[in-house]
This record gives structure tokens, C-alpha cells and sequence, in this order.
């Protein structure tokens, strides 16, 4: 029952701060005005007794009914959550009831009704705002100018009531009013007030943080910036260290280049790259980049592996060494002289094939200078350095090997081009008025000149103009030629370039032809060889196979004698 009344004498309410404040005063102010209508109904009752006419009577219950029904459906009205328009509908219902009262009955010269109208103004101005109070201002102003013209018209004549306790008992109730409501107002704008400073506390404390956020932020993305600037530049030369390894096969220049460019992209102290050595017990300095690392190659600088250095344990672990801190209490490093100032290092093995080749050491003046993702780029960075490695090893020994090929197949080629040579005498040809005739005798003097000089020579003999030049297969000389036109007519250097095509195509030529001789040749022998087996596999009688390959191979090589002779068990000659 109680929380039922509670929940009744209680405001609504809504989600806007200000119309909840005009919520819970227009919620006391209708309680008040329907306490008051029914207190004041009572009070005349009981002072003054029954009206003394029943139309009196009916007139005055009648009056005060609907005066109480209103207040009532304005509470109902109220608790629907419609504020502001039981507000304007409460303002208007007190403003018309007083301007009835002023203009029909009492003026402006008696009574207490001007104090109504100040309620309802300051009541305006607490529940509509300022553009209430000067509306129902304007109202109240217009309801006395009517009361003064009506009074001073004649057209109203005041009703002269005696002196009784209802006029202090409605001048308290209209005084209480005024400060309840000037209380309310009061309270509201020191409230008003009071969150004001709140708000501009917290305001404060907002933009306070908001600077401190705004300068943490800018010092993230400053940071943020380097960082990025920094990543883009260990990728671009990540890059630049794989075109590099890419474009270059001498490995001097090779790694002279991948240092230096380490060292300047990365912002280095000092970079090196150890070579594992033959006997795998040593790395020694190959090259490098930063203060001291001429000094550190020219002595030959090495570093046992599995030593107490971060390179020695790398590559004896095949694993990436990093020490943040070389100065640090139980820190894996071979400090040098010639790079005293290094405060953290990163060794890296270089790893070909499962086998590691040797390390790669950066190292920087500056203590924890390399985060994860710094290293990870070494890491890539330096695989790229062992297979660059690894392609200009296997280039140089399949190098080497052609070359070792070429030699020896050109030693062959001269060898049986010698032996060629060797079985013919004076082997050549000439060719005058379109007959090829072999050629005997000595050699001309130009021809002789151009074999001892490998080079074109050209002489005036008898009125010819002679031009003799080598004859070469595989780099060989194996013979010249020599040509012959009227001395009028000179040799241009057309014409030789001309000649000498044709007689490197003379040597291709013959070389292919001698190829194709000599396998013929060795066909011819396999095929024999073929022959000759088969024959003596035509009988298992040992006598018959010894007699069967004296026959065949004496015949097949055309010789005039030759002899098997076989030996006894005990060694002994038959």
C-alpha cells in the first residue's frame, strides 16, 4: 500500500537531466496546489460555515470540484510523462483562473491576486524557460491593464469582502509559494553552478589528457616513423645485397660490396665475414667493413670455432649468436683492439647445403641495438651471402674444370694432328688455271714467316703480290696458305679479314673431318675387335682359339709376324 502511494506522489521519469528537474518541481507544485484546493475548501467550511443560498452552495462546491478534478487529471496527465505540456496547461489554468478573479470581481486594488500572477511567472520561468516567463509576463501585464480599464471604466466595480482569516491564511499560502519556487530556482542554478564547475573540472582534466595523449601519440607515430623509415631500409638493401649477389661472381668483389653496404644501411660499427677454413677448426677474417677491418685481414685475423667468441660458437652450432650487451657479466665475446667500442654483436652462420661456410658478424657501438625484426633481415640477408657464395665457388670449379677439359682436349687434338702431320710428307695442294696439284719442294719464304709469326704476311716475289696466311685448328697452327695476284694489285684489308673468315671456316672443316676420320678409324677397329671375337668364340678347344687368333688379328692388321707364347703353373717359360 505504501509503495503503491510512493509510486503515485512520486515523479516520472524521463532521460533529460533539465526535464527531469522540471518533472519533479511541477510534480510538487500540483500536489501542493491539489493539498491546498482541498485545505482551503475544508478551511471555509469550517470558519464560515454553508453558504446561505443553496444556488450559493452548489456554486461554490461546484467551482472547487472542478477545480480539484483539474489539478487531478493534470497529476494523471503528469504521470504519463507529458512535463511540459501539463506545465503550460497548469500556467494556463492558474492565469485564467486569477484573470477572472481580477477582471469579474476583486480588480487590482484589493486582494492578493497580483502575488498569484508572480507565482506565475516565476512558476513559467522554472518550468518553460525564459521564453515562458516573458510569455506569461506579457499575460499577466495584459490581464492588469484590463482589470485597471475595466475598474476604471466603470464597467467593474470591486466586491468589498470583510476583513477575515482567509486574507493572511491565501497571502501566506501565496508567499510560500513564492519561496518555495525562488528556493527551487536558487537551488537549480547553484546546482546549475556546481555542475558547471564539475564539467569544467572534468573538462580540464580531459583536455589535460588529451594533451598528454596527443603528445604520447605524437611521439608514437615519430616513433613509429623511424621504425618504418628503418625497416624500409634494411628491406631496400636486404634488395640491394641480392641484385648484388645476383650480379656479381667474383667473391673479393662480392663481399667487399655486401660489407660496406651492411655497414652503411644499417648504421654498423664494424661488419665481418669469417671463412670457415680446410681443416674446419678456424674462421678466418675474409672481409669486412668499419674501423680496423684492413688491419684484421691483412694479419690473417682467425677465430677458433667452438671458441670462447660469439662467431666460434655460431658456427660451431649452426645456430644465429646474438649478445645484446658485450660487457655484460658471462657475455660470449672475443674483444679485438682494433674494434674496441663494440657493445653488441650478431653472429650469423652461413649455411650451404647443411654445411656452414663460415659467419657473418655485425656489430654496433651501441648496446640492445638489434630487436627481432632487425635480425630476421640478417638472417635473410645473410643466406642470400651463402648462396651468392656457394654460386661463385661452383662457377669457379666448373671453370676450372672446362678449362681443365679444353686443355686437355686441346693437348689431344695436337697430338693427333702431330701425328697426322707426322705420317705425310710435304702434304699440300695448289691450285693455278683450275688444276690441284700437290705441292713439293721447300717452303716459300712467306709462307714460312707467316708459320713462325702465326700471322698474315704479305710480300711482292716476282712480280706476284703474295699473301700467306696460318692455317690454325684449336689454337694449333697445322698449316698456311698462300695466295697470289699481279703486283699492280695490292691486298686490301677487306680482302685479308675476308680470307682469314674463310680459313677459320678451312679449320673447323678440317678439324670435324679429322673427327669423323678418327671415329671412323675407331669403328672400323671396334668392329674387327667384334670379328675377331666372335670367330674365336666359335670353338671352346683352347689350341683352336690360339691358332684362330693368330690368324684373324695378324690379317686384320696386315702384319708379317706374330707369336703367343703361354707359361707353365710354376711360372716357368714353355
Amino acid at each position: 500500500m505504501w509503495t503503491r502511494l510512493r509510486r503515485i506522489w512520486t515523479a516520472p521519469v524521463v532521460e533529460d537531466e533539465t526535464q527531469m528537474q522540471a518533472a519533479q518541481l511541477l510534480n510538487i507544485v500540483l500536489w501542493v496546489f491539489l493539498v491546498t484546493s482541498g485545505g482551503i475548501l475544508v478551511f471555509d467550511l469550517l470558519f464560515f460555515g454553508l453558504p446561505t443560498t443553496p444556488a450559493e452552495g452548489f456554486m461554490e462546491i461546484a467551482a472547487a470540484a472542478m477545480l480539484i478534478s483539474s489539478i487531478a487529471g493534470l497529476i494523471f496527465l503528469h504521470r504519463r510523462g507529458r512535463v511540459r505540456l501539463t506545465s503550460v496547461l497548469l500556467l494556463l489554468l492558474m492565469w485564467s483562473l486569477t484573470t477572472f478573479w481580477m477582471s469579474a470581481r476583486v480588480g487590482i486594488t484589493a486582494d492578493s491576486s497580483i502575488l498569484t500572477l508572480a507565482v506565475i511567472i516565476i512558476l513559467a520561468g522554472l518550468l518553460l524557460g525564459g521564453r515562458g516567463a516573458m510569455t506569461f509576463t506579457f499575460l499577466s501585464g495584459a490581464t492588469v491593464l484590463t482589470a485597471y480599464i475595466f475598474q476604471e471604466m466603470g464597467w467593474l466595480v470591486p466586491s468589498s469582502f470583510p476583513l477575515t482569516m482567509m486574507n493572511p491564511v491565501l497571502i501566506l499560502i501565496h508567499l510560500g509559494l513564492i519561496g518555495m519556487l525562488i528556493h527551487r530556482a536558487m537551488n537549480n542554478m547553484l546546482d546549475a553552478m556546481r555542475e558547471s564547475q564539475r564539467n569544467a573540472q572534468i573538462q580540464s582534466q580531459i583536455n589535460r589528457e588529451l594533451e598528454t595523449l596527443r603528445a604520447t601519440l605524437e611521439q608514437r607515430i615519430a616513433e613509429r616513423t623511424r621504425d618504418l623509415e628503418r625497416r624500409t631500409n634494411q628491406l631496400q638493401a636486404a634488395a640491394e645485397v641480392g641484385r648484388v649477389a645476383a650480379s656479381i661472381l667474383d667473391v673479393d668483389r662480392l663481399l667487399a660490396e655486401v660489407m660496406q653496404l651492411l655497414h652503411d644501411r644499417f648504421d654498423l660499427y664494424h661488419v665481418a665475414f669469417l671463412e670457415v677454413d680446410s681443416s674446419g677448426q678456424w674462421a678466418e677474417y675474409r672481409a669486412g667493413a668499419g674501423p680496423g677491418w684492413q688491419r684484421l685481414q691483412q694479419e690473417r685475423f682467425r677465430l677458433q670455432v667452438g671458441g670462447l667468441s660469439l662467431i666460434g660458437w655460431c658456427i660451431a652450432n649452426a645456430q644465429v649468436g646474438v649478445n645484446q650487451d658485450v660487457r655484460a657479466t658471462e657475455s660470449i665475446h672475443f674483444p679485438h683492439p682494433l674494434v674496441p667500442d663494440t657493445r653488441s654483436e650478431v653472429a650469423l652462420p652461413l649455411i650451404v647445403r647443411g654445411q656452414v661456410i663460415g659467419a657473418l658478424s655485425v656489430q654496433s657501438d651501441k648496446p640492445h641495438a638489434f630487436d627481432r625484426e632487425t635480425i630476421d633481415v640478417l638472417r635473410t640477408i645473410a643466406d642470400q651471402i651463402a648462396v651468392a657464395l656457394d654460386n661463385a665457388r661452383l662457377l669457379r670449379e666448373s671453370q676450372e674444370a672446362l678449362e681443365s677439359a679444353r686443355h686437355a682436349y686441346g693437348e689431344l687434338g695436337r697430338q693427333t694432328w702431330s701425328d697426322l702431320l707426322l705420317s705425310r710428307e710435304n702434304w699440300g695442294y695448289r691450285y693455278t688455271y683450275r688444276i690441284i696439284s700437290p705441292v713439293e719442294g721447300d717452303w716459300p719464304p712467306e709462307m714460312i714467316e707467316a708459320l713462325e709469326t702465326g700471322r698474315p704476311v704479305r710480300r711482292r716475289i716476282k712480280g706476284d703480290s703474295a699473301l700467306a696466311i696460318p692455317l690454325q685448328v684449336r689454337d694449333q697452327i697445322v698449316g698456311v696458305i698462300s695466295f697470289y695476284k699481279p703486283a699492280d694489285e695490292a691486298w686490301t684489308q677487306d680482302e685479308i679479314n675476308f680470307l682469314e673468315r674463310a680459313i677459320q671456316q678451312t679449320g673447323v672443316a678440317l678439324e670435324s673431318a679429322q673427327f669423323y676420320e678418327e671415329s671412323q678409324l675407331r669403328a672400323a677397329q671396334e668392329r674387327i675387335a667384334r670379328e675377331i671375337t666372335a670367330r674365336m668364340r666359335e670353338t671352346l678347344d683352347i689350341d683352336t682359339v690360339l691358332r684362330t687368333s693368330l690368324q684373324e688379328i695378324r690379317q686384320a692388321l696386315g702384319l708379317a709376324s706374330m707369336t703367343i707364347r703361354l707359361i707353365k703353373p710354376s711360372g716357368e717359360q714353355n
